[in-house]
């Protein structure tokens, strides 16, 4: 599509980036003037989602204990009134946060999200978009990606802000590992801030001159101009934090990430089909021998293959 345009393929920033929006926003719903935003989305990847609520506020009770800040869960993807999406996973991960100083967000509009978000002093998340609204507006972020895909895309956006080193995906996450990442950005959070102070300066300068090509193009001009490239970030502040990357668990791809899953649910799965069987045992639930034998039938065939699967994935183990 760009090439019909007239334009090259190149290295952009998301278009979010720099997103306008006006801090009278956040007045009305009384948020202090500092606080810890958070997000995030339901999907928890491969790992069981209890733990990975369990997981997630750990995160939010390390940062509350060392910034001493009140924390915000701001949803970013839900339906307004329903309480679903992020809401419902914030919920949940509310109740298991020890301090009793956090506020759950109904779903706002997008500038206002945008403005929550980006007016933290510290943002910890699963989801994309904050992320992208953070380091733009210069603020240090915990972000973790769920799944494969999640390691794409937020580590491409952290790539281009030269803060790659900072993601960490759910099987980095342990109770030691946790503490080691997190601290090392809270207490790097001045350096951070200023590192994407210097970097955003070129960042959203290039993020003009890209859209103001595309406007040109569009508009039917024929002026030969440059392509703006995309500026290599500084790398020195990248090289400090690498310390705190794992060193226990390899590179997620897509092959990989679909055995870990497999392997990490396969026990609830199991204890799935046990429900199932104690229920069809329940005299209420039968419908006639036909019915009943179908059903165990089915049952035996799928711990066959739950058995097999587990037994080709770990290598006979």
């Amino acid at each position: 599509m760009l090439s019909s345009l007239g334009l090259e393929s190149a290295a952009v920033l998301d278009d979010a980036s720099f997103f306008p929006s006006t801090r009278e926003t956040r007045e009305p719903e009384g948020i202090p003037t500092a606080y810890i935003a958070a997000t995030f989305a339901p999907a928890s990847g491969a790992m069981n989602r209890n733990d990975y609520h369990r997981h997630m506020a750990r995160l939010l009770d390390l940062a509350h204990e060392q910034l001493q800040l009140p924390i915000i869960l701001i949803p970013h993807v839900s339906t307004i009134g329903e309480k679903d999406g992020d809401q419902e996973s914030h919920a949940a991960i509310a109740r298991l946060v020890i301090t009793n100083d956090i506020r759950v967000l109904e779903q706002k509009p997008a500038a206002e999200t945008a403005v929550l978000t980006g007016d933290a002093e510290l943002i910890i998340t699963s989801r994309y978009h904050p992320v992208i609204f953070g380091l733009a507006g210069g603020v240090p972020v915990l972000p973790v990606a769920v799944d494969y895909y999640g390691e794409v895309r937020i580590g491409g956006a952290l790539e281009n802000w030269g803060l790659a080193p900072t993601l960490r995906s759910l099987r980095h996450l342990g109770e030691d590992a946790d503490t080691k990442w997190a601290s090392s950005i809270i207490e790097a959070r001045d350096d951070i801030r200023q590192h994407l102070k210097e970097q955003g300066q070129q960042l959203r300068r290039f993020h003009a001159l890209w859209w103001d090509h595309v406007a040109d193009v569009l508009k039917g001009s024929t002026t030969e101009r440059a392509y703006p490239q995309l500026p290599a970030p500084d790398p020195r502040l990248a090289a400090r934090l690498e310390g705190s990357a794992s060193t226990t668990a390899d590179r997620l791809n897509a092959s990989n990430e679909t055995a870990i899953g497999l392997l990490a649910q396969h026990g609830d799965w199991l204890q799935g089909l046990d429900e199932l069987e104690q229920h069809v045992h329940e005299p209420h639930s039968l419908t006639g021998f036909t019915a009943y034998a179908h059903v165990m039938t089915r049952l035996h065939k799928s711990r066959k293959v739950a058995a097999w699967a587990r037994k080709a994935l770990t290598g006979g183990k």
